[in-house]
């Protein structure tokens, strides 16, 4: 937490008036303006303590004072504006003032340096403008005048969008950045580097706009060219200049608000116009956003306006007085802060911090109002990067500096700055202030002794007698300090300085050039860590008389990565681990949290960025162990920064301006130190107002600062708090025993080690202790730890119901909220529900707890499936607490009104009025019977009326003998009810014609045929007994019957389903006719005899087919299949179905002789496919072939070949293939051969080859094919005589027979082929084995001799030898071979054998006959 604190500079005379005070906006110095009778007008320089600047004398005139002043805004350089025209300046380096050759004759009322300093702009009171240029030195010299000719009032330059390097922004913030202290809380590097580096004025703009007191704005260029581009007509009271924009604000004396665009050129082009209501004496006007800008008319309330979008809202302060107005205002636009000064010596702050709603006016945060004791506040100026605010009224000057409120703890005192001089210690004894001289830099605490420091004394303090008493007060330059049984550890330089309470030095910690001078310093029990600049950490024992190194140093650069510098370093009270937050090269915090064990010497790491939910994303911002326990550490987590994208630039914003609603910016992590040297999270709290910082640990408590705001008036126990851990609550007060034994169960539950656990919490008694571990089981989920923790409470019911959940609710979460609710851990169980999903147990929860509205807001978009239920049971509360208006809506939206409402304001006098100003036909209803039974017919017949009952109205009219009202009533809304209730109230007023019309509206057919029947209307019976229903339709056929009237008893009687009675009947009268319609609602569910007896009365008729249909339905099948054979009756597909049996009927023998029986008579009638379909379905697949091959159909025959997988019927399907042409037809020939194979017929594929080899000699004269097919029919002879398989009436003998005859026949093949190969070598052997074959007897049924014999005629012919191809003829014709079947022409001619060649004569008729038929086809498309 960080405040303001206001600090007095007491340099000044008592008569002097500070005229102005100037605050450098990056050193710490501040420059007051001052008059007084005696010295003049005078400037003095004085630092951030108020004190003067070394070496430095206060310039002073006699005659005239100081009337502006104007820092340079980088290098230490002041301009001061005197009014009698004079001009002076002050250089660091020669720490005096210097006189500039001015040529303003007049006061010099503005005086204004460029962005980055290169061009000074002064202004007098008569118009008078130079511009001056600076070097390098600060030396400044004119580079134009103007002379306007009228007084002027204010300036603003041209400047330029700033840009910021953002790799240097961490280095550049700690050196005095507005944004450091809100990124790294109190921590600011001692390794930082210098502010930002300025940018060369080569190309900064130094064009600058001036206003007048004519209303006349005037652009000057940078080469001084001056236009007056704008005239308001009023007096210019303050011009700002938008960098980003290029855009000017101008604010008049008649409060009128201009908003122009800014031209290349310096020229302005209004936006908006804007007039201002109040007093322009003290109206002020600053930037306080991005694009937005603060004004004030001499008001209590600050009027803000973005001018983008023109919203506005209002800043106020708290308790204003009504005399109180604002009279000055800054803007710090680095950190967002705005300060406000009034005329009652009040400074008000406002920080902007983003809302989550977007909401401008909620994001601005007033801080802590600071009230002044002099007077009316004239100037107010931020300066130093926004850490200091300077404040001068017309007599004091003030510095407000923001400062983290020094806290510190021990077990018997906690004392906190509320003043920059002032303590407020909180003893056993009460609480005391402590005042002191110094402005109090830093505090630390032992038992009676409280050590103060600033920066250059340390004062001792002792408490006696609810009394502080100085024991010591020495000059000393301390960074930091502890104290520790009346010794003072101090850093001072390079060292540590152990001095007494006097300030005498006892010792000296040295450290090292290497290892760098100590810059943090903390003290647990009795170990002192000291971290060092370059890394190093340091670890002493103080429990000795002298300080004494606990264990060897620690160089952390060697060990982390990317290391930067050390943040913090603590030691436990053992200390046997330290642990260490850093910072990273780049300066921004480590995400980790580093352990060393001093006891190992090891390292390691816990890191938050890795953490899941709540811990995510962020980095250790304070840690601290408990004073007692060294296991235990508290870690305060803190969202890590982020950076923003603004219109397309980059700024950096605060932690707290950019993190997101859902998650808190800070945590409080317990965490227990493992022997292993780890970290492991035991529990996490949200560090929530009224605290704002961690400053201790000692359990059961966190030692936790609070915001002023949030002190409370009665029962003050101070800033500093105690809040009860988790694991204690309710245990606030419990002794060291209990206070371990908890500790020791957390730690042992965090590792997991459960049986340590139970024996730390065994021998506790206490009711609490338990119920506390229940509850922290709650949090970890332990539900077996928390059955036992209940068993020790003795809470029979949480026990019950816990079991009870974990044994039918799926989900953890929903087990453990069970156990939550027993322990009245209510929002613990609201949170576990809600992350379960579980909305209807969510539901049950708010309403038991009363939460009506959640639970509403739940059942309408979670669980809906409840909803009604939910608007019951808060219907059912808000009746019992006497809310009857919205306890009537809640009923409404469950839709239980129309018995809930009048049963509740059954005894209200609100009944009435509810009733008669709904508009509920069931409600309205309601109220009508109430009003009948109460005797009020003609309200009863209204309310009636308009609930639409045309039952009621016709009743009441009824009994009112209103019948006509009553006839148009039904008659109108055609109600059954009421025409029935009607027509039965005329049948007793003897209108029988209206009664039985009525019934017949109410479709009460039976009512009005009993009546038909009394009168005797048999043709109004036979009309209402077609549409009546079975039972009235029986009773009219029974009328008809005994009336003579057969044909109308049989149709009724058939329609009542009284078939037999029906049938009888026909028969009887012969109403063939009604018989026919009756049959074709007969099923299989009829009854057989009726079935029987309509077949027969077909049969009589000579109906068979309709007989067979009867007789099938009747499942009489064998009679239905002999009559359709006697009688030749077509068995269509349809019928075959019906005379099918089931397989679930009889037995199966009886089906498949039916199915036998069908599928013979099928295969009578020639409907072969029905009958193979039926073979199949009785299993006489060989049948079902047979009649598929009385059918022909080739492609059916083959596919139920090769279903059926039979042999039989593989052969049966190959003999038929062999009938057709498979000579033409190689799909037909595969399937022969793959039939036969698969059929096991080897010798039948044996006579299938020969054929083949038969039609390649006899057809095509091809014996090479031939061959090959013989060679194909001996191995199926052969492998027939190997399987010792033959065809049905073929012996063994004859395979092998036949297997001889086969290989007779293709040995004469093979010669003849091989003949022929010599032939064509042109071999003279051929010739001679020609005649040997032509020896053989058999050779003919084999080899043609006509084919031997051209073989030689053509070889001779070749060999040119006529006369042995012309003995060869004469022997072929001799033995009776006709040459023209073997030779062809060519050959006949060269042996002189007149006629032509057979075989090309049979060619050439094929090829006539092919042309004929295209000649044919030709002239039918001709023709078409």
């Amino acid at each position: 937490m960080s405040l303001y604190f206001n600090y007095k500079v007491d340099l000044f005379s008592s008569n002097a008036i500070h005229v102005n005070a100037s605050l450098h906006s990056q050193h710490k110095i501040l420059a007051v303006a001052s008059h007084s009778e005696e010295k003049g007008g005078t400037v003095t320089l004085c630092n951030d303590e108020g004190e003067l600047v070394k070496g430095v004398s206060s310039t002073a005139q006699i005659a005239a004072q100081a009337v502006s002043l104007a820092w340079h805004p980088v290098e230490k350089i002041l301009a001061v504006g005197w009014e009698n025209g004079g001009l002076s300046l002050w250089l660091e380096d020669r720490l005096q003032f210097v006189e500039v050759n001015s040529p303003h004759k007049a006061p010099v009322g503005i005086l204004q340096w460029s962005s980055r300093g290169s061009r000074l702009v002064s202004g007098d009171a008569v118009g008078t403008v130079v511009a001056w240029r600076a070097d390098s030195k600060g030396i400044l010299q004119p580079s134009f005048q103007t002379d306007l000719k009228e007084p002027l009032t204010c300036c603003a330059f041209q400047t330029e969008s700033p840009k910021i390097d953002l790799s240097n922004l961490a280095k550049a913030a700690v050196a005095g950045d507005e944004l450091a202290l809100d990124l790294f809380s109190s921590w600011r590097p001692k390794t930082a580097s210098n502010r930002f580096a300025s940018k060369s004025a080569s190309d900064e703009g130094v064009g600058f706009f001036i206003g007048s007191i004519s209303g006349a704005i005037y652009y000057f260029d940078d080469d001084g060219v001056v236009s007056e581009v704008c005239n308001e007509k009023s007096p210019i009271k303050k011009i700002l200049y938008h960098s980003t924009k290029g855009q000017l604000v101008v604010l008049t004396d008649g409060l009128v608000l201009s908003h122009y665009s800014v031209q290349s050129d310096g020229k302005l082009m209004e936006i908006t116009r804007l007039k201002l209501s109040g007093r322009s004496q003290d109206a002020i006007l600053v930037w306080c956003g991005p694009n937005a800008i603060a004004v004030s008319t001499r008001e209590l309330s600050v009027r803000c306006l973005n001018l983008d979008t023109n919203d506005n809202y209002l800043l106020t302060l708290e308790n204003p007085s009504d005399r109180e107005h604002f009279i000055c205002l800054d803007y710090n636009m680095n950190r967002g802060i705005l300060s406000g000064g009034t005329n009652l010596g009040r400074v008000a702050i406002w920080k902007y911090s983003p809302s989550p709603d977007g909401d401008a006016e909620s994001a601005w945060k007033l801080q802590m109002p600071n009230k002044l004791t002099g007077g009316a506040i004239q100037h107010i100026l931020w300066g130093v990067g926004g850490s200091l605010l300077v404040v001068h009224t017309v007599k004091e000057i003030f510095l407000l500096r923001e400062q983290q409120v020094c806290a510190e703890f021990c077990p018997d005192m906690s004392a906190v700055q509320v003043a920059p001089n002032q303590l407020t210690v909180w003893h056993p004894e009460g609480p005391m202030e402590l005042c002191c001289d110094t402005q109090i830099r830093g505090i630390a605490l032992t038992g009676q002794q409280v050590a103060i420091w600033g920066t250059k004394r340390i004062t001792v303090y002792e408490l006696s007698q609810k009394h502080f008493k100085v024991v010591g007060s020495f000059a000393c330059e301390c960074v930091g300090a502890k104290i520790y049984e009346h010794s003072l550890y101090c850093i001072e330089g390079s060292n540590v300085q152990v001095r007494t309470t006097q300030g005498t030095v006892k010792q000296s910690l040295a450290f090292a050039a290497d290892e760098g001078e100590p810059i943090g310093i903390e003290l647990c029990g009795s170990y002192l860590t000291v971290a060092t600049l370059f890394g190093w950490v340091k670890v002493w024992d103080l429990s000795r008389r002298e300080a004494k190194l606990h264990t060897n140093p620690k160089y952390l650069n060697d060990v982390i990565h990317d290391f930067g510098e050390i943040i913090l370093a603590r030691s436990n009270c053992e200390g046997s681990k330290v642990s260490i937050t850093v910072a990273r090269s780049n300066l921004l915090p480590d995400s980790k949290l580093y352990l060393w064990s001093t006891d190992t010497d090891t390292l390691t790491s816990f890191d938050f960025s890795t953490q899941e939910a709540a811990l995510a994303d962020r980095f250790a911002l304070s840690h601290v162990w408990d004073i007692e326990e060294p296991k235990l550490l508290v870690c305060e987590a803190k969202l890590q920064p982020r950076l923003k994208d603004q219109r397309n630039k980059r700024k950096v914003v605060a932690t707290t301006l950019a993190n997101s609603p859902e998650k808190p910016e800070i945590m409080l992590v317990t965490m227990f130190a493992t022997t292993e040297g780890q970290l492991l999270i035991q529990n996490s709290d949200i560090l929530s107002d009224p605290f704002c910082r961690l400053i201790g640990a000692f359990a059961p408590n966190y030692v936790l600062l609070k915001k002023p705001s949030g002190l409370e008036k009665e029962g003050d126990a101070g800033l500093v708090a105690k809040v009860l851990m988790q694991d204690f609550d309710g245990l606030g007060s419990c002794d060291k025993s209990t206070k371990d034994a908890i500790l020791n169960f957390s730690y042992y539950l965090t590792v997991g080690n459960m049986d340590e656990a139970f024996k730390a919490i065994r021998a506790i008694k206490i009711a609490t202790v338990w119920e506390s571990m229940a509850k922290m089981c709650v949090k970890t989920k332990r539900l077996d730890v928390a059955l036992v923790c209940l068993g020790h409470m003795q809470h029979a019911r949480g026990a019950m119901e816990l079991k009870k959940a974990m044994s039918t609710e799926p989900e953890l979460d929903a087990q453990v909220a069970v156990l939550a609710l027993q322990l009245h851990l209510n929002d613990e169980a609201e949170k576990l529900l809600k992350n379960c999903g579980r909305f209807d147990l969510l539901n049950k929860f708010y309403q038991n707890t009363e939460q009506w509205d959640k639970a509403i807001q739940v059942a309408e978009t979670q669980d809906r499936i409840h909803m009604r239920t939910t608007y019951y049971n808060y219907a059912k509360h808000l009746e019992f607490i006497g809310d009857l208006n919205n306890a009537i809506n809640m009923y409404e939206k469950s839709e239980t009104h129309r018995f809930e409402v009048p049963r509740m304001l059954m005894e209200d006098q609100n009944l009435e009025f509810y009733m008669t100003n709904n508009k509920d036909p069931h409600l309205m209803k309601w109220w009508a019977q109430y009003l009948e039974s109460n005797g009020d017919m003609e309200g009863a017949l209204e309310y009636y009326e308009k609930a639409g009952d045309s039952l009621s109205l016709v009743r009441v009219h009824c009994f009112c003998e209103s019948f006509d009202k009553a006839v148009r009533i039904a008659s109108e809304s055609e109600d059954k009810a009421a025409c029935y209730h009607l027509a039965r109230q005329l049948e007793n007023a003897n209108k029988v014609e209206k009664a039985i019309e009525f019934f017949c509206k109410a479709q009460a057919h039976g009512n009005a045929i009993r009546l038909c029947k009394d009168q005797g209307l048999n043709e109004q019976i036979w009309s209402l007994a077609l549409k009546a229903n079975p039972q009235d339709q029986l009773e009219a056929a029974q009328y008809f019957e005994q009336r003579q009237m057969p044909e109308r008893a049989v149709r009724l009687y058939h329609k009542a389903g009284m078939l037999h009675k029906a049938v009888d009947l026909a028969f009887q009268n012969q109403q063939y006719s009604a018989l026919q319609s009756i049959i074709v609602d007969l099923d299989s569910s009829s009854d057989p005899k009726l079935l029987g007896k309509c077949a027969k009365f077909f049969v009589d008729n000579k109906q068979f087919e309709k007989a067979v249909d009867m007789l099938a339905i009747a499942k009489q099948y064998d009679a239905a299949i002999e009559l359709c054979v006697q009688n030749n009756v077509p068995i269509t597909e349809e019928l075959a179905e019906r005379l099918t049996m089931e397989k679930a009927e009889n037995n199966e023998r009886s089906r498949i002789q039916v199915l036998l029986a069908v599928a013979q008579s099928a295969h009578i009638q020639g409907n072969y496919h029905l009958a193979a379909k039926k073979y199949t379905q009785a299993g006489d697949k060989v049948r079902a072939m047979k009649s598929l091959l009385k059918s022909g159909d080739t492609e059916k025959i083959i596919y139920y070949t090769n279903v059926s997988k039979q042999r039989e019927i593989y052969v049966m399907a190959a003999n038929y293939l062999q009938s057709l042409d498979w000579r033409n037809s190689p799909d037909i020939m595969k399937n022969i051969i793959a039939f036969y194979s698969k059929g096991k017929a080897l010798d039948l594929l044996a006579e299938f080859y020969v054929a083949c080899a038969q039609v390649e000699v006899d057809e095509f004269r091809d014996y090479e094919k031939a061959l090959g097919a013989y060679i194909e029919a001996s191995r199926c002879i052969a492998r027939g005589i190997a399987s010792n398989r033959a065809s049905e009436g073929i012996s063994v003998d004859d395979q092998k027979r036949r297997g001889h005859e086969l290989a007779q026949r293709l040995d004469l093949i093979k010669k003849y082929v091989e003949i022929k190969r010599l032939f064509e070598r042109e071999s003279d052997s051929a010739v001679a084995l020609s005649r040997e074959l032509l020896k053989v007897p058999e050779v003919e049924a084999t080899v043609r001799k006509g084919d031997i014999y051209a073989l030689m005629i053509s070889y001779h012919l070749k060999s040119k030898s006529l006369p042995a191809a012309s003995k060869v003829l004469e022997e072929m014709k001799s033995v009776g071979i006709n040459p023209t079947f073997y030779l062809d022409a060519e050959m006949l001619r060269a042996l002189g054998v007149p006629g032509q060649s057979q075989s090309e004569a049979a060619a050439k008729q094929d090829d006539d006959e092919i042309e004929e038929h295209v000649e044919e086809d030709n002239s039918l498309g001709a023709d078409f």
